[in-house]
């Protein structure tokens, strides 16, 4: 999804690892890791999906874990659209 040009105009995708100790700017401009905002934000499983809004509030609720296979692509784009119309609506 975050190589498909359909995509770029409506969210931005960034990965962050559990435990990791890779550097990261937090959405409140403040430094911290990877695996800190990992915790911060609960995430206690691989793969956790979260669509935040621009201020790095929650926008729609988490995908936790693969779920059903079959089914996946919907959920998230279910939690994107979720999240761009709490972001327009703002």
């Amino acid at each position: 999804m975050h190589k498909d040009p359909a995509y770029r105009s409506r969210v931005i995708f960034r990965e962050a690892t559990m435990g990791a100790t890779t550097p990261l700017t937090g959405f409140d401009g403040a430094p911290t890791t990877e695996g800190a905002f990992a915790a911060g934000h609960k995430v206690f499983m691989v793969p956790t999906v979260m669509v935040f809004d621009t201020h790095g509030m929650a926008a729609s609720d988490p995908i936790v874990g693969l779920l059903i296979p079959d089914f996946y692509f919907g959920y998230l784009e279910a939690a994107i659209d979720e999240g761009v119309r709490k972001v327009r609506a703002k």
